[in-house]
């Protein structure tokens, strides 16, 4: 029996009229679930964005992909997510990483595992009503009694093992390289079974960046500027485990220096980060690593092959201007063949 491959997509935050159009064509075209980026001095502010998700939608599943717990306290996370889901009954979920571009444009850092372990138990109490305590302040949402999906984003083996110990799901930047799977599912089972989990219990996705042209050369022209933010996400920390091959370790450092966070996903062609990954030598590389990019038959061709390894679930993230006509591409040319 073939496996069931399910597609996602990010927007980010827009004008009220346009983000609507977007979230309906969404819904529409069949994409299975929607993500929101949360980064506030790039774009609008998320949960007024979710509130139209909401409203504008009846069977989209949806939510923050990723929200920090840096510019969002757990209690405030908490008491929006919750009124969330009495708008959209079973239709929402929450995701969460250690911290980005949203904390970076204000001068902050992204926090521990420890404390993203932390913050993440206390949102999923408060959600569900429970007193908690949270960097040692006792707290509770009166109100509150919801059962909301939990994903951590992650890019390295220490949060892939965070992730199968406390998540309900994972939202897996890694790249989806033959190797690199393997190795992702192996850390995400590791820390599942030290909680004495299963690694079934998770429900799994990957970060891909997806666009569909009349070559791939033309669909990977809109993709240079978010191929940059997946190199600058993966080394951000630290290289280690992260299967780069040891020649490309200095084109990664060189990235990593050079990103500007003022151009993050800034898709235009003369943005420093969109002339980056060429610049460093690193485009065909994290193309191949991050990007399902071509025509339609190559796109479902990649797709099938990403089925075999076990990438079934993958969630796109079209930043560059016509993210109409990539969702109608998708629904009309690439749909059909994989869902």
């Amino acid at each position: 029996m073939p496996m069931k491959i399910q597609i996602g997509i990010t927007l980010f935050p827009e004008k009220p009229p346009k983000f609507t159009e977007w979230v309906r064509c969404a819904e529409g075209s069949g994409f299975d679930i929607l993500g929101l980026a949360d980064s506030q001095s790039l774009y609008r502010e998320l949960y007024v964005g979710m509130a139209q998700v909401a409203a504008c939608t009846s069977t989209l599943k949806f939510g923050p992909r990723v929200t920090n717990p840096v510019t969002r306290h757990p209690a405030v996370t908490a008491s929006a997510m919750a009124s969330l889901e009495e708008m959209a009954p079973g239709r929402t979920l929450l995701g969460l990483g250690t911290g980005d571009s949203a904390l970076s444009a204000i001068g902050l850092s992204g926090v521990t595992l420890g404390e993203l372990r932390e913050y993440v138990e206390a949102v999923r109490g408060l959600m569900a009503g429970e007193p908690v305590t949270y960097q040692g302040k006792s707290m509770r949402l009166a109100w509150a009694n919801a059962k909301i999906p939990l994903y951590i984003s992650a890019h390295g083996p220490k949060t892939l093992r965070l992730a199968g110990a406390i998540a309900d799901g994972v939202v897996v930047g890694t790249g989806f390289t033959p190797e690199v799977v393997r190795d992702t599912l192996a850390q995400i089972r590791h820390g599942a079974e030290e909680a004495g989990r299963s690694l079934d219990e998770l429900d799994i996705w990957w970060w891909a960046h997806c666009n569909v042209a009349g070559s791939e050369a033309e669909a990977l022209r809109d993709l240079r500027s978010p191929l940059a933010a997946a190199g600058n996400h993966l080394t951000r920390f630290t290289a280690e485990g992260k299967h780069i091959p040891p020649e490309r370790l200095e084109a990664f450092r060189r990235l990593r220096r050079e990103y500007q966070v003022e151009s993050h996903f800034d898709t235009r062609s003369d943005s420093a980060n969109t002339l980056l990954t060429e610049k460093v030598g690193l485009l065909d590389y994290l193309a191949k690593r991050f990007a399902i990019a071509g025509t339609p038959e190559q796109c479902v061709e990649r797709i099938r092959d990403l089925a075999k390894l076990g990438v079934t679930n993958i969630w796109s993230a079209p930043s560059f201007t016509d993210k109409m006509g990539f969702m109608k591409s998708m629904e009309k040319h690439v749909f059909p063949h994989v869902k």
